[in-house]
């Protein structure tokens, strides 16, 4: 499955103890939205791996 963003786009997620933060510019928001409205009416587990692929992904960048 391949997730398609918009040009330009801007994504920030922070986890604060049970918290997860996120920041977006206006194209990260528009990207989201899209993946979230239009892959689970196909496939609901590719979203949460989604999800948690970036927290995942953000969480090792903020080690780092």
């Amino acid at each position: 499955m391949q997730f398609d963003w918009e040009d330009n786009f801007e994504i920030e997620v922070k986890i604060d103890k049970n918290t997860v933060l996120l920041w977006a510019n206006k194209e990260g928001l528009i990207s989201l939205a899209n993946h979230l409205l239009n892959y689970p009416k196909t496939n609901f587990q590719a979203v949460i791996i989604f999800i948690l692929t970036i927290t995942i992904h953000w969480k090792k960048v903020l080690m780092n």
